[in-house]
């Protein structure tokens, strides 16, 4: 069973009729993370020759360049990632740490606008 973690995507809000939206991303063969305006996931997924799977989750960041995710956010991540995968389904949501504090207008600068799937060397 694969297990995951939701992060919240950018352009949605708890106040509408529907709730805030999520992105899923698969955490079950992530080994590391790492990032400073995106966070990049990797894994051992085999993909092409002598490649992995790779997943980027690319926060808004005030349309680019502005550096949201901090140490203790990939610290944060890695444990939640190590409890997704001691329960599975168990479906937990991800927060960046600024968006606790962040005024109303910056909110989106800690949603996530895209997640991109490549794959790279293995590191």
């Amino acid at each position: 069973m694969a297990n995951y973690i939701r992060v919240p995507l950018k352009d949605t809000s708890i106040t509408t009729a529907s709730g805030p939206s999520y992105g899923v991303v698969n955490v079950e063969d992530v080994y590391d993370v790492s990032g400073e305006e995106h966070i990049i996931f990797y894994t051992d997924i085999p993909a092409s020759t002598g490649k992995v799977i790779e997943t980027t989750v690319e926060y808004y960041a005030d349309g680019g360049g502005l550096p949201v995710v901090t140490a203790q956010d990939l610290e944060n991540l890695r444990n939640l990632i190590l409890s997704a995968n001691q329960n599975p389904g168990s479906n937990p949501i991800f927060s960046l740490i600024g968006e606790a504090t962040a005024a109303a207008a910056d909110l989106e600068d800690y949603q996530v606008e895209q997640i991109v799937v490549d794959e790279i060397a293995p590191i």
